[in-house]
Order: C-alpha cells, then structure tokens, then sequence
C-alpha cells in the first residue's frame, strides 16, 4: 500500500508540473505576434505576457544581454504555483548581463538636445521628474537641484544661475514645461556616449500582486523604486541587481 501511495504522489507532482509553461521575452529580436514559447518566438516587450496566456506556475524569461524601456508588471500566481521572472542566454552568446528593465528616457544624441547660452542646454518632452542623471552607465552622474517658489516664478530657463545651476552637470526638471535643463560644457551627447534621464516611476511595479519570484533581473535607472510592493503576498526576490535608483519627488504635502 506504502508503495502505491508514494507512486500515486510522484506522478501528481509530475501531472502538476507539466502543465507549467515557459515563455521568452527578446527585447532585440522578439515580436509580440509570436508564440512566445521559445527563445526563436519570443515576444518582445513586457506587457506582452498580461494579455491571457499566463497561468500559475509558468516561468517567464528574459533574454540576458537585452533592455527594456518598459515597467514591469507582474502577472500573480497561485500559493504553491508562483509566476517566475527569470534570464535566458540567447543562441551562441555568453557571459552576456542580466536583462535590464528599466524607467529612463535615452538622451544620447546631439539632436536631443538644444543651447540656451551660458552653458545651458535643454533637453524636452520629459514627462515625469527626472531624480537621477546618469552619464557613461556610472561614469559620472549630474547633481540635482529642487525647485522652490522664487525658481516656478522664473519664466525661461534664464534664470538657471540664479536657482543653483552653476557648476558642470548640475540640472533641474521642469515637469510644468516637461523639460530639463542642464550645465555641460559643450552639447552632452558629445561629451557622453550614454545619457540616461532617470525618471519618477517604479521599474518593477508589484503592487497587488501575490505569488511571484524575480530571478537574475536587472532593476535600473528609476527615480522612484527598483522593485515596488505595496499590499503585496509571497513575493520573493534573489540574485538581482538593483542599482541607480531614487531621488525623484513623490509625493509631499503643503
């Protein structure tokens, strides 16, 4: 009887696991009209996997080397049957970093931004505050300024200098003119490769959410939180990266 029982158990777990899926997300090489059940029909964006095919216990990955411009919102699983956010090596790649998700607008081309004298350039269409600057992905990093009542008074960005911005990469957001301006020798993206505007917005938004584990991600370059949970239940993290993060106004009081 013993042996028919311990038999009995194993294949329920086997049945049980069979039913789990694995999905693939290619930020590069992905399509979101693809199957999305192998790494050669793998989606290509985040929001892709909230539109019904998931189910509790399948693993969701990301392919390593790739970056995703996206939050991520995570599909909940089931007490025993969480939903996994993990990496995948792409065919023929190695020692590649984990996938990177992150809440920042690419201000990398001379084109993106416009002289205002004094050393001043401006860079437009910012939508949200701007809480961290990041130049060369950490080789150097600019230096916010707030805001106060004199500076909202301020009708052009003019009046840099007179709210602080004196020194290289020092900036200010502008989010009522959704704009930033910023001190720089000459136009940034001649002087940096890789220009990241940070912005106010959670990189992995797990508010709600229940039941899932976030493996060998890459959570960056966001102002407000690298993996956010509010009103959440058995949600597990290990081997992530967070990192840039911070430094946006979220919410204050008068």
């Amino acid at each position: 009887m013993r042996t028919h029982i311990l038999l009995f158990t194993a294949l329920s777990l086997v049945s049980l696991n069979a039913f789990a899926a694995d999905y693939y997300i290619d930020s590069s090489g992905g399509s979101d009209s693809a199957s999305g059940t192998s790494p050669e029909q793998a989606w290509k964006t985040l929001a892709r996997t909230r539109q019904g095919e998931i189910k509790p216990g399948d693993t969701i990955r990301l392919a390593c080397g790739r970056v995703w411009r996206e939050q991520l919102i995570p599909v909940s699983g089931e007490k025993g049957k969480p939903i996994t956010y993990t990496s995948y090596s792409p065919v023929n790649t190695q020692d590649l970093p984990p996938p990177a998700i992150q809440s920042s607008l690419d201000r990398s081309k001379p084109s993106d931004w416009k002289k205002l004298g004094d050393g001043l350039w401006t860079t437009e269409n910012v939508e949200l505050d701007v809480g961290l600057l990041v130049f060369n992905h950490g080789e150097k990093w600019g230096v916010k300024k707030w805001n106060d009542e004199k500076w909202t008074k301020a009708s052009d960005f003019r009046y840099a200098k007179s709210i602080g911005i004196r020194d290289d990469l020092d900036f200010w957001c502008d989010e009522k003119k959704k704009r930033l301006v910023l001190k720089c020798s000459k136009n940034p993206a001649q002087v940096f490769r890789s220009i990241e505007l940070c912005l106010r917005k959670d990189v992995i938004s797990s508010h709600r959410a229940h039941d899932v584990v976030y493996d060998g991600l890459w959570a960056r370059y966001g102002s407000a939180h690298g993996i956010a949970a509010g009103l959440t239940e058995n949600i597990v993290v290990r081997n992530c990266r967070i990192s840039w993060i911070g430094g946006a106004l979220q919410y204050w009081r008068k």
